[in-house]
C-alpha cells in the first residue's frame, strides 16, 4: 500500500490548551506503488474484459447494454463472466450530461437497494472534464475529476495530439494525478490501458474502471451514431 504523508497541526481547546490534531494527506508521486490494468475488448462488442498488466488472469467482465431500458448500460463483475458478483453499474442516458454510477460488493442484482449511488458530471460543452466523488471508508468524500489529456499517459505509453480517449483522474484538492488512461490506437484486441498511481481504499479500483469506460464507451457509441447517419 502506497504510505501517506503526515501532517500535524495544534488546535485550541477550552482552558487555553492546545491539542495536536493529525491528518493523513494523499500520497506523494514519491511514495506510490503504480499498479497498471488493460482492458480488452472482443471482436463483437459486447463487453470488456480487464486484466492486470502483462496476466492472463481476467479480472473484470464488464457487459455493454445498449437500448435497454431499466438496465444499466455498464455492469462490472467481481470475475470473468455475468455469474460473479455486481461490484459497479453505469446509466449513461442520453437525455441528461451525467452519468449515474452506482457501487456495490453485493452479488444481487445490479438494481440491489444496498448500492450506492454517485454522479459522474459532465463540466463543459466539449465534455473534457467530468467531477465525482469517491466515498471513502472514514466517511469523507474524495473530489476527483476526470480530465480530458494530451500531456499525461500511462508509463511507456503515449498520448495522441488527435484522441479524445486518454484522460487523467485528478485530486480536485491537491491537483495530484492519482489515475490515467491511454487509449490504445493500433490494437484490435486492446482498448487501452489503466494506471492507478497508489492504493486508494476499498472500492476506489471499482469507481476508476467503470467511470472511465463509461467515457469510452460515450465516444465509442457517438462514433458508432456517426458511422450509422453516413450511410443511411
Amino acid at each position: 500500500m502506497a504510505t501517506a504523508s503526515i501532517q500535524a497541526s495544534a488546535v485550541p481547546i477550552s482552558d487555553g490548551k492546545t491539542q495536536t490534531i493529525t491528518e493523513t494527506a494523499a500520497p506523494t508521486p514519491e511514495s506510490v506503488v503504480k499498479r497498471r490494468f488493460d482492458i480488452k475488448k472482443p471482436n463483437v462488442f459486447t463487453h470488456y474484459d480487464i486484466y492486470p498488466e502483462d496476466s492472463n488472469t481476467m479480472l473484470h467482465f464488464v457487459s455493454i447494454s445498449n437500448f435497454t431500458s431499466n438496465k444499466p448500460d455498464l455492469t462490472l463483475y467481481a470475475g470473468s463472466d455475468t455469474q460473479a458478483p455486481v461490484l459497479a453499474v453505469s446509466h449513461m442516458p442520453m437525455s441528461t450530461r451525467h452519468f449515474k454510477i452506482g457501487l456495490s460488493n453485493s452479488s444481487s442484482s445490479p438494481l440491489s437497494d444496498n448500492m450506492e449511488w454517485e454522479n459522474l458530471e459532465k463540466q463543459s460543452v466539449k465534455g473534457n472534464e467530468y467531477h465525482m466523488v469517491f466515498p471513502m471508508e472514514d466517511g469523507r468524500r474524495w473530489e476527483l475529476a476526470w480530465k480530458r489529456t494530451h500531456g499525461h499517459a500511462v508509463d511507456n505509453k503515449e498520448t495522441s495530439s488527435l484522441s479524445m480517449r486518454d484522460w487523467k483522474l485528478v485530486d480536485l484538492q491537491t491537483g495530484q494525478v492519482v489515475a490515467l488512461f491511454t487509449n490504445e490506437r493500433w490494437s484490435i484486441v486492446k482498448t487501452g490501458t489503466v494506471q492507478i498511481n497508489g492504493e486508494f481504499g476499498k472500492g476506489f479500483d471499482q469507481l476508476v474502471f467503470i467511470t472511465v469506460l463509461s467515457l469510452y464507451e460515450k465516444v465509442r457509441r457517438r462514433h458508432q451514431r456517426g458511422a450509422w447517419y453516413a450511410h443511411s
